[in-house]
């Protein structure tokens, strides 16, 4: 499977979110640097990277999002956070991947560090 490598990270200072590549600099700040070569510290505690899928409505799914899941006719399947575990990622015990094969349905509700 060919994904995207991408992470975010949230800023100590603003709160705001970036995204790109990630990074820890010879001073031991964490970084992101995105798209436009700008440089963002951010809080190391907030990064995550992108799962290299998307939600029903496009958006990105992050490890920390908080999704729910649905089965084909809209019941709940399974709800909790997105984490990195045994070299793949995951909500609880289902494979983030496994979910889209089986034509279950994602919805980002929010994310570990600001809900």
């Amino acid at each position: 499977m060919k994904r995207e490598i991408l992470f975010r990270g949230k800023c100590p200072t603003s709160g705001e979110w970036f995204f790109g590549f990630y990074f820890i600099d010879g001073f031991g700040n964490h970084c992101i640097t995105d798209n436009k070569c700008n440089l963002h510290e951010v809080d190391p505690e907030t990064v995550g990277q992108y799962t290299g899928l998307q939600d029903k409505n496009g958006v990105k799914i992050f490890e920390g999002d908080y999704i729910n899941i649905f089965d084909d006719k809209g019941r709940a399947y399974g709800h909790g956070d997105v984490s990195f575990i045994r070299g793949g990622f995951q909500c609880n015990d289902l494979v983030l991947q496994d979910v889209y094969n089986e034509n279950l349905t994602i919805e980002v509700t929010g994310n570990i560090h600001e809900d």
